[in-house]
């Protein structure tokens, strides 16, 4: 009776253990093959996904630089505007062509304008500066001028002693250098500008310098094709 009762024991434990040796290993086949699919799934998913570059962020503005930059623009503007005016004058007192001095006679008065408002806003931010007629009147002087397109002291000195009938030639070839120059200084720094006021100075002077330029090219050609210079 012990025998059989031992016998049947060792019988019912035999299925156990085969089961067990047989779904072990099944689970474990059953968990890697789980793992490959779902990382293989993420891998496809992460890979499909429009690749996003985080742009680099822009260095906080410094406004007091800026600023220093602004009134800086404004000071050259200054002396720039200044110096046309001396041109017109000369034309406008020693030219020949009616047309001519008609033209300088409206940028005279554009140019004056323009003035004001610089001279208002740098009165506004109680900030210092000097005007052309105060800088010494030697070429190579550290002190004088040499903004973009701005004739030499000898250049405007030769202009204002020309015989009467080269001043119109002279004074369109220093008038366009003045325009190109200008224009060139306030585009190379008119994105950077923060105050609105001095945006405001700088792209009304833009439009006004292109609108000069293009009178006075209109009157070169049409002098030219009537076979006087001006």
């Amino acid at each position: 009776m012990r025998s059989m009762r031992k016998a049947k024991t060792h019988g019912s434990k035999k299925p156990i253990v085969l089961t067990i040796l047989v779904i072990i290993p099944f689970l474990a086949a059953l968990a890697t093959l789980l793992a490959w699919y779902y990382g293989r799934t993420a891998d496809i998913q992460k890979r499909s996904e429009p690749t996003q570059t985080v742009s680099p962020k822009e260095p906080p503005i410094d406004l007091e630089a800026a600023k220093i930059l602004d009134r800086d623009l404004i000071k050259r503007m200054l002396v720039h505007d200044q110096q046309a005016v001396e041109l017109l004058d000369i034309e406008l007192s020693y030219g020949e062509s009616p047309a001519l001095k008609q033209l300088a006679g409206n940028m005279k008065t554009a140019r004056q304008a323009q003035l004001v408002k610089i001279e208002a806003l740098l009165q506004k931010w109680g900030e210092p500066y000097t005007n052309l007629k105060d800088y010494p009147q030697q070429t190579g002087h550290d002190m004088y001028p040499s903004h973009p397109g701005m004739a030499t002291p000898e250049e405007m000195a030769e202009l204002r002693e020309a015989p009467t009938k080269t001043v119109d030639a002279k004074f369109f070839e220093l008038m366009t250098d003045h325009y190109a120059g200008s224009i060139s200084m306030l585009q190379q720094q008119k994105d950077e500008i923060i105050d609105e006021d001095v945006r405001s100075i700088v792209n009304e002077a833009l439009k006004a310098r292109s609108n000069e330029q293009s009178d006075l090219d209109m009157h070169q050609s049409m002098h030219s094709k009537s076979g006087s210079r001006h």
